[in-house]
């Protein structure tokens, strides 16, 4: 057998080799040191990022969610407005539905009422003032609330059938009166004309047997029916609220105008004396 190999023994560590490894392994430490608190700074900062991070991210996810609420209350607003409006709509349908059918109605009956007005006024138109007085004093015709005789009725009569234009005459006559809507002295000559045509017709008229006091009366009762006729049929426009006024002012004027007819039969003169006024 080979002989065994003698172990080398190591030799003690001097000094300077002690104090390198002392050195070396300081160094190794230090780095080490450095190293895990490096790790530990990176660790923390993403650890404080990361928070940050989830932080954000909540707040993002609560915004969001926050939004969907929002959306969710907005679409059921719009739901609910759009609701009411359909409702409004079939209410309005109805209520039109309802008011077609009576303004239909209505328009219908004025258009009806228009037309008439309108045929009335032309038959007005057409017609002569004497066929509308006949019309007037015909028992069942336009109730006017005129009281007149039976005399004058006649003569109004009796003047329409000979001298009807002598009427439209009168009407235009009356018109110039009224056309100021007021009586007044400037009124005078043309009721004297007026007066004077009528009393010149009665005169004519054989089957009438008057006095010149009576003429004169008749004369003023058949222009006064003429007037408030005229006037309150609308054939002669005075305000609604002036024509009580009017034809009491213009009956008093035309009172005394038909006097001064019967003035002169009313005086005696005696051809003897010069002055007839002076004698008895």
């Amino acid at each position: 057998m080979p002989a065994p190999r003698k172990k080398k023994v190591a030799e003690p560590a001097t000094n300077d080799s002690l104090a390198e490894n002392i050195q070396e392994n300081v160094a190794a430490l230090e780095v080490e040191v450095e190293v895990e608190t490096a790790l530990d700074t990176i660790y923390t900062a993403a650890e404080g990022a990361k928070t940050t991070m989830n932080d954000q991210v909540a707040a993002v996810q609560e915004q969001e969610q926050e939004q969907e609420q929002e959306q969710v209350q907005v679409t059921a607003v719009q739901e609910h407005v759009t609701e009411q409006v359909a409702a409004v709509k079939e209410q309005v349908a109805a209520v039109k539905e309802q008011v077609t059918e009576p303004v239909a109605a209505v328009k219908e009956q004025v258009a009806e009422q228009v037309a008439d007005a309108k045929n009335a006024i032309i038959e007005m138109a057409t017609k002569s003032l004497a066929e509308t007085v006949m019309s007037a004093l015909k028992p069942g015709g336009k109730d006017l609330k005129i009281v007149i005789s039976k005399s004058a009725s006649n003569m109004i009569s009796a003047i329409a059938s000979s001298s009807p234009a002598v009427l439209d005459d009168i009407k235009k006559s009356l018109l110039e009166v009224i056309k100021d809507n007021k009586i007044d002295s400037s009124d005078i000559p043309h009721l004297i004309s007026i007066i004077q045509s009528l009393y010149e017709i009665v005169c004519n008229l054989k089957e009438f047997h008057l006095d010149s006091q009576s003429r004169a009366s008749i004369c003023a009762e058949v222009l006064k029916f003429i007037s408030h006729y005229l006037i309150l049929d609308d054939q002669l426009s005075v305000d609604k609220l002036d024509q009580m006024t009017f034809l009491n002012q213009i009956d008093t004027l035309i009172d005394s105008c038909a006097g001064l007819l019967s003035f002169s039969s009313a005086i005696k003169v005696d051809h003897n004396c010069l002055f007839p006024f002076f004698c008895k």
